[in-house]
């Protein structure tokens, strides 16, 4: 228990005896964490990483430490860093919500290619205007060098759509034990699902935690149900958790997480109220619970997103 495999893309972790957390190398092509869970007779992925290069090595690893063949994997969310390696288990069950199905649908590949360039170029030189070098270091090996890996097998996706879909709740059910997977709707993104593990109190969470992360929150997600959602999470008897992005945790982190969102929209909010604008927000130093945090730029990112959301409503 708790032995760790190191593979190029990602390293493992095993975290109960058959259930393993993929915890990423950066820039290797994985970028957001994934898992292997052997439920007895068959076996079950969550998540299928950022490239098919980092998926195959993720199938080659699960096949060989189980000696069984990869029966189901799981996307917990529509963002590529979760599904762009679909294309690896296209032989297998692949499930996912509906919701993140059908926004997984409306990827056109050709646009992505095309716009891939132009956003990586921006995002460089919004890195060279940093004038710390640690959080420009962080930004380049944290991000643009996954953008830019991500860009180079952009012409390798064969964009690949799970074939069984759920609404709210699903259960998978094996001879050593059972996976229940649910949907809580928009938070991190336009649905984000969960895979629990209630016989081993082990939660894999997909983007709704990060742990010493900035979580994105993203125009198309939903901060209110996000924190809907890990409360209904919290009341859940969990011990471990593989997040999406970060090392694996206890169930501290998901407190952790709601605080996050509590305080950055306090602090958005209340700088509206008091006419600050934009650019006297971001002067602000990032809030000293979170401070030493990975992905300084994303809470940045979090900071223009909820200003825009405030000025609307």
């Amino acid at each position: 228990m708790n032995a760790e495999l190191d593979y190029k893309s990602f390293t493992l972790k095993e975290v109960r005896k058959g259930v393993y957390a993929a915890l990423i190398k950066k820039g290797q092509g994985a970028w957001g964490n994934a898992g292997i869970i052997d439920l007895g007779d068959e076996l079950l992925v969550f998540d299928t990483f950022a490239s098919p290069q980092a998926a195959q090595e993720l199938r080659i690893a699960a096949e060989t430490l189980t000696g069984k063949q990869v029966r189901y994997a799981i996307n917990s969310h529509v963002h590529f860093d979760h599904t762009f390696g679909n294309q690896i288990f296209r032989d297998a069950h692949i499930i996912s919500s509906t919701t993140t199905r059908n926004e997984l649908s409306k990827i056109n590949l050709m646009e992505l290619i095309n716009q891939f360039g132009p956003y990586i170029a921006q995002l460089e030189e919004q890195a060279e205007k940093m004038s710390d070098p640690i959080k420009k270091q962080e930004f380049f090996e944290e991000d643009i060098s996954e953008k830019i890996r991500l860009k180079d097998n952009l012409h390798h996706i064969d964009l690949t759509l799970p074939s069984i879909t759920f609404n709210r709740k699903l259960s998978l059910h094996g001879t050593k034990r059972t996976a229940e997977l649910i949907s809580f709707g928009p938070g991190h993104s336009p649905d984000d699902t969960i895979l629990y593990l209630p016989e081993d109190y082990v939660l894999f969470a997909g983007d709704l935690i990060s742990v010493n992360f900035h979580p994105l929150l993203a125009p198309n997600g939903d901060y209110h149900n996000w924190q809907k959602a890990l409360m209904t999470i919290a009341d859940l008897d969990i011990e471990t958790i593989v997040p999406g992005h970060g090392n694996v945790s206890d169930r501290e982190a998901i407190h952790s997480m709601i605080s996050y969102i509590s305080e950055i929209v306090d602090l958005v909010i209340t700088s509206g109220e008091g006419g600050s604008s934009l650019e006297e927000l971001l002067k602000k130093p990032i809030l000293e619970a979170f401070n030493d945090w990975h992905g300084s730029y994303v809470y940045e990112w979090n900071l223009k997103t909820l200003f825009n959301l405030n000025k609307k409503n």
